[in-house]
């Protein structure tokens, strides 16, 4: 039965396997708390709670964190919706691929999100799931609001950069699974090394659309990034 005349089956992979080096701290991005459970534990209940079709989430760790915090959080991790968790690789095209590897083959989209952007605005995100299956790929992005410089050297400006038709590409961004499994098998043969999934596709000259975003859909990056989060999320449960 093809997609079309049946609800899609979405997987998610959602990658915590980065170091979190400008968090500071011994504790890895993912497990520092939000509201009393990891930032992790957050974002994987919003996506099981608010994507439809969602069969199962692939949770990409680090190795190192498998017997750290991973261990330590594992059946709140699994509560959360967890299907599994496999080791990443050194670069997040890495981690996506050995996420990507452990998606069951029954999957129409593959979700792929960061483990730290625990407020993505769930409506867009189906908007985002939606037009991946009509198009190939979709992400959530923000216009570039703020007026950009590039740096000449030792923090003098260079250039004011004409920030017109620029975007701030945010996750989660979603494929048709077998696109985004050729993509990645297209880079690993020219040697392609990229930071955002969607450039993936770019690179092939596949078309990916974009859906406004949110700016609350921040990724958790620097001490005061926690403080943000934290005031939103007592925010989000006065209103609930």
């Amino acid at each position: 039965m093809s997609p079309s005349k049946r609800p899609a089956v979405i997987s998610a992979v959602v990658v915590a396997a980065g170091k979190g080096e400008r968090m500071g701290g011994e504790v890895p991005k993912p497990y520092l708390l939000l509201g009393g459970l990891p930032i992790l534990c957050r974002t994987l209940v919003r996506l099981q709670n608010q994507i439809l079709g969602l069969r199962e989430i692939i949770v990409v760790v680090r190795p190192e964190d498998r017997d750290g915090e991973a261990a330590r959080w594992q059946k709140q991790i699994v509560a959360a919706g967890a299907t599994c968790m496999v080791d990443g690789g050194p670069s997040r095209m890495e981690s996506v691929e050995a996420g990507l590897a452990a998606v069951t083959k029954d999957a129409d989209l593959v979700l792929v999100h960061d483990a730290v952007r625990p407020f993505f605005p769930p409506a867009r995100a189906r908007e985002a799931c939606r037009e991946a299956l009509r198009v190939g790929a979709a992400i959530l992005a923000v216009p570039v609001r703020d007026t950009l410089k590039r740096e000449a050297a030792d923090l003098r400006i260079g250039e004011t950069v004409n920030r017109t038709g620029l975007w701030q590409a945010q996750t989660p961004q979603v494929f048709r699974r077998e696109t985004l499994v050729s993509a990645l098998k297209r880079a690993r043969a020219v040697g392609l090394k990229v930071s955002d999934d969607a450039q993936l596709l770019e690179e092939a000259g596949l078309p990916v659309v974009m859906v406004p975003g949110s700016m609350a859909n921040f990724k958790i990056t620097e001490p005061e990034d926690l403080e943000l989060a934290e005031a939103l999320f007592a925010m989000e449960m006065e209103r609930d």
